[in-house]
């Protein structure tokens, strides 16, 4: 849990920078799932009135996705990872107040774009 990783110290090097590196927060399978969700949203139909798919013109004059939004009301793993207990619990003692998910977006980082 994420919860656990954040002892004295490294909450101490949060107030003091207000960044903080956790290696291996999580595991490969986790990473994996990660990868295997954005792909899903990634290939995903666009659909009005649920999650938004937008799109810049690529290097040969193609559409290429750059950015999905609103995608946790219709895609439980990643509610449950971005907003669940574990998460909003380690931000809430991080923020010191309780965390909310405000806005949730993947970007797309893709060639030429």
């Amino acid at each position: 849990m994420l919860l656990d990783r954040l002892d004295q110290s490294t909450l101490t090097f949060w107030t003091e920078n207000r960044y903080l590196v956790i290696r291996d927060a999580l595991t490969a399978e986790q990473v994996n799932q990660l990868k295997n969700w954005t792909y899903d949203l990634e290939y995903r139909d666009e659909t009005p009135g649920k999650w938004m798919k937008y799109f810049e013109t690529g290097p040969d004059g193609r559409r290429q996705l750059c950015r999905v939004e609103n995608f946790i009301p219709y895609h439980a793993g990643l509610r449950d990872w971005l907003a669940g207990e574990d998460t909003l619990a380690a931000l809430s003692k991080l923020f010191d107040e309780e965390a909310v998910l405000f806005k949730e977006k993947i970007n797309f980082k893709l060639p030429g774009g």
